[in-house]
């Protein structure tokens, strides 16, 4: 009296097949994983450097606004003023702001604040533009 049972009902635990399937999943989920963090953590490094970007342009145009109308210059719209920004301000990265000023009318200037930089990754520099209407 002696049962005979074939090798796969007394089994217990996980066949090699299964084990490199379980490895290689995790693998493929584990490597877009990384990829994900690596995207965000760059995509949150710009949106830093263009708040300030921002926040400097804006002060820049309030500066100007403090001026007043009489005060502000036109400037030539192929040679604008540019200054270099120092690499502190702007998050550890090197960049310029741009100001131009023109006259559409006889009572209005226009002010175009331009701050540009290069993230470390990237090719084309980054810009934010602020520009406002001054009137007399």
């Amino acid at each position: 009296m002696f049962m005979l049972t074939s090798k796969l009902e007394n089994s217990a635990g996980f066949t090699l097949i299964e084990v490199l399937v379980s490895i290689l999943l995790l693998g493929v989920i584990m490597t877009g994983g990384m990829a994900l963090y690596h995207n965000a953590n760059e995509i949150m490094a710009y949106m830093v450097h263009k708040k300030v970007a921002m926040e400097l342009a804006d002060h820049a145009l309030e500066e100007i606004k403090e001026k007043g109308y009489g005060s502000i210059a036109v400037t030539d719209p192929l040679n604008p003023t540019e200054t270099a920004l120092s690499s502190s301000v702007l998050a550890n990265l090197s960049g310029k702001e741009i100001i131009s000023v023109s006259a559409p009318d006889a009572k209005h200037k226009q002010v175009d604040v331009e701050i540009q930089w290069k993230e470390a990754n990237s090719t084309y520099p980054k810009s934010v533009k602020l520009v406002t209407y001054i009137a007399q």
